[in-house]
């Protein structure tokens, strides 16, 4: 277990899953629970810190297991459900998940609507600068169209036909906050003229939600974003 904080956590594995599990302890009556991918979050966690209670599992998924996501959802969430029982947190304020993650707080709103109070889905996958962005593409000229085919399609998913089950995943989800970067190229597209802006469009009305734009988004405002949604205020 991986304490970031000064107090050390003992902190046992749940289910058949492999976890290791990232805690910050701190001293706000709030509770935060992030879905990290892998190590997305290691500059957030500190801006937490000190401001609410947060527990960020980290399940260390590989490419292979990204491609079985939707095998490997339920165990997670059962996992995580587990892991908030054996630690006495009936209710948590706010569930915060990024790329892959975003499906698991998902899913766990879904199944366990009275343990978690609001949702934030992190989109991020595409919050690259216009120089990492042009090596990608040399890599893969299709690079974009990756928004298309991420964890977008369990909001909105093109490959069916009909509107209705496009957007079926959505469903018991209240309206959440949703962060999604709006760049074209890798430069900022405040007018949302860019594939990946439109994508975002698509999802937030498939979530019947506005989103902000979160493209180069600092830590500490995401960790402000995060709070607010938490409703965190300090002790």
């Amino acid at each position: 277990c991986r304490v970031v904080s000064c107090c050390v956590v003992l902190c046992r594995v749940v289910s058949c899953c492999a976890m290791s599990c990232r805690v910050v302890l701190c001293r706000v009556v709030s509770c935060c629970v992030v879905f990290p991918w892998y190590r997305q979050f290691d500059d957030l966690l500190p801006e937490l810190a000190g401001k609410a209670h947060v527990l960020a599992p980290s399940f260390g998924f590989t490419s292979e297991k990204y491609e079985r996501g939707a095998q490997v959802t339920g165990p997670l969430v059962a996992t995580v459900l587990e892991l908030l029982t054996w630690l006495g947190v009936s209710k948590v304020s706010c569930l915060y998940g990024a790329d892959f993650g975003a499906i698991v707080a998902s899913c766990f709103k879904q199944a366990h609507k009275t343990r978690c109070g609001a949702l934030m889905l992190d989109m991020r996958r595409l919050d690259i600068d216009e120089k990492a962005y042009k090596a990608k593409v040399k890599a893969d000229p299709m690079f974009e169209m990756n928004i298309w085919y991420g964890p977008t399609t369990f909001f909105y998913n093109l490959a069916e036909k009909e509107e209705s089950k496009r957007t079926a995943n959505c469903k018991g989800l209240g309206k959440p906050v949703l962060l999604f970067p709006c760049t074209n190229g890798g430069r900022p597209d405040p007018t949302k003229r860019g594939m990946v802006s439109k994508m975002g469009e698509k999802v937030a009305s498939a979530l019947k939600t506005n989103f902000i734009d979160r493209f180069k988004m600092p830590p500490d405002v995401l960790a402000k974003q995060v709070l607010k949604a938490a409703g965190a205020k300090k002790a």
